[in-house]
């Protein structure tokens, strides 16, 4: 019994696993996007973002805190990270693609706390009437083991698609130099065979 319980609780861990506040959007040419996120109390933080396709791969980002203050901006980078100290306010997250004249960019970003979560935590629950039990501590390696799994496989999805994002866009190069090459040679065969039988051509003389 006990251990179709563990079957069970690691299963609804594995399908409950938190690892931040992530978003993946389409910023378009000349455009600037924000976001804000509410935090209470100092904790410690991390912004990592990644241009997955578009133009250069290239992005300007900022980080604002509630009293006004830049804590973070990069210009023209395709990915970063940033750790920074939570207060209580809103905070500012800012993307902009106003560099761009006519290239959309797809961009990921996630917010996560640098101190991964307890079970309890997630749960909001704040204290517990008995000590942890045994059960209690092997979830709890279990709830952390599932979330580096989870960001590992989130880490891979992201390379896989923008991996493949390239190489559709060098297949459709290739496939499009490929074809210009075609009819290339083919004008330059079809004009050389003009040309060559000009020279093996007898003219006739007209009488006057």
């Amino acid at each position: 019994m006990i251990k179709m319980s563990l079957v069970l609780l690691v299963f609804i861990i594995l399908n409950n696993v938190a690892i931040g506040d992530t978003l993946t959007f389409e910023l378009s040419e000349r455009e600037k996007s924000c976001f804000y996120q509410d935090f209470s109390g100092s904790r410690k933080y991390i912004l990592q973002y990644k241009v997955l396709r578009g133009g250069n791969n290239d992005i300007d980002a900022s980080l604002e805190s509630p009293n006004g203050k830049i804590l973070y901006k990069e210009s023209r980078q395709s990915r970063d990270e940033f750790e920074f100290h939570t207060s209580n306010g809103t905070f500012t997250i800012c993307f902009s693609n106003e560099f761009s004249t006519f290239s959309a960019k797809v961009i990921y970003f996630e917010l996560r706390s640098q101190v991964m979560e307890t079970l309890d935590s997630e749960a909001g629950v704040t204290s517990r009437p008995n000590a942890p039990t045994y059960l209690d501590a092997v979830l709890e390696t279990v709830h952390k083991s599932f979330t580096k799994i989870a960001m590992y496989q989130k880490d891979s999805r992201l390379k896989e698609g923008s991996n493949k994002h390239a190489m559709d866009s060098l297949n459709n190069g290739v496939q499009f130099w490929s074809v210009l090459i075609t009819f290339s040679v083919l004008l330059t065969g079809l004009g050389q065979v003009i040309v060559l039988k000009t020279f093996f051509t007898e003219k006739r003389k007209t009488k006057a």
